[in-house]
């Protein structure tokens, strides 16, 4: 977040609402709060949510008979809260220091859960203000989050925000759609011996699990390259620019080249080499024109970037990037020019980028 003053609203989903018609002459119950030692309940009669205070954590949620849905063993910071993955390797579950009640009627309450970031802690460097809403009538608990960001702050990159609820262990079977459903594995069953070990405990085998080890087998002694008006995209560009296997455990940085001719070079500015990232886990970027070998690059990131793990879980994308890269004239040569694309780190076989576009601008446009 680079802006002088921002505001991020998270809204989570909510659980599936169901109204509470009441017998036949008598409406809703009214929402009820109570506060109870370092605790604070909603209640309207169809659900019942505690918090703690002042921290804001959700620890218990009363519904349809059941005591509490949330795995009352794990630790009251453990079961429902927030969290932020920030510069890459920073996890903050966000704890407030701050609670004050914002409405409170027999139609709706509404609590504040609060903190103003200071240069003295190690947390996300964010004013945060925390929501939760229960309503007459409803089971949905309504939550949102606005975290700000004011110009005095330090940079910060944001890597995910994001809401956790940790259900008790018989909630086995997900219902997505009418065609997607199916029994949920729970942790333990991905523990060694109850299962195929696979790269990552979350790995999932349908989901063409492997697809990054393809790279190795496609181009197994020459990295990717890729010839502007020769070159098919669909054939002759892979997914992500992923590191090269060399069999025990040890990974080679990949690079790739991207073949272009000039019919002249402008001298009267820079070119642009517009770099936009779909994707990037634990990954450094490098760009060098026509020198593979020169000791400096012409551009790389600054420092490791990303964590989203998108190639990894064969997603489509993560977190967005976008590098507008200044190339001077003397940099390229009339007739054959090559862009090389490096992805610096290699200890893993998910570090790398996928690239949404790359764009190569003549100067003045």
């Amino acid at each position: 977040m680079h802006t002088t003053t921002s505001r991020i609203q998270s809204i989570s989903g909510k659980c599936n609402p169901r109204t509470n018609l009441g017998h036949a002459t008598q409406g809703p119950l009214a929402v009820q709060l109570t506060k109870e030692n370092e605790q604070v309940v909603i209640d309207n009669g169809l659900v019942r949510v505690t918090l703690s205070t002042p921290d804001g954590y959700v620890t218990g949620i009363q519904y349809n008979g059941v005591e509490n849905v949330l795995d009352g063993r794990l630790d009251d910071n453990d079961r429902g809260y927030w969290d932020v993955v920030w510069n890459g390797v920073n996890f903050d579950k966000v704890a407030t220091s701050n609670f004050k009640i914002v409405t409170l009627n027999d139609d709706q309450a509404e609590l504040s859960f609060s903190k103003t970031w200071t240069s003295s802690n190690s947390i996300v460097p964010l004013n945060v203000d925390r929501r939760v809403i229960v309503r007459r009538g409803l089971s949905g608990i309504y939550l949102y989050s606005i975290m700000e960001k004011l110009a005095e702050f330090p940079t910060v990159e944001i890597d995910q925000i994001r809401v956790v609820f940790k259900l008790q262990k018989w909630f086995n079977y997900m219902a997505i759609s009418d065609s997607q459903q199916r029994i949920m594995p729970v942790a333990e069953d991905r523990d060694p011996g109850r299962c195929e070990t696979l790269g990552y405990k979350e790995a999932v085998l349908y989901r063409q699990y492997g697809l990054w080890e393809r790279y190795a087998e496609i181009y197994p002694h020459n990295d990717l390259v890729f010839t502007v008006g020769v070159s098919n995209y669909a054939r002759d560009w892979f997914y992500a620019h992923v590191t090269r296997n060399l069999g025990d455990g040890d990974y080679k940085a990949a690079t790739w080249q991207i073949v272009f001719h000039l019919q002249h070079v402008l001298h009267t500015g820079n070119y642009t080499l517009q770099l936009a990232l779909a994707s990037a886990s634990y990954a450094k970027p490098q760009v060098r024109f026509n020198d593979p070998n020169a000791p400096e690059p012409d551009f790389e990131t600054p420092g490791r970037i990303g964590s989203d793990n998108a190639i990894a879980r064969h997603g489509i994308h993560g977190l967005y990037r976008f590098y507008s890269i200044q190339v001077p004239s003397n940099k390229l040569r009339k007739g054959t020019n090559t862009i090389y694309l490096t992805q610096a780190l290699n200890t893993t076989p998910f570090q790398g980028v996928m690239y949404d576009y790359i764009r190569f601008e003549e100067p003045g446009q």
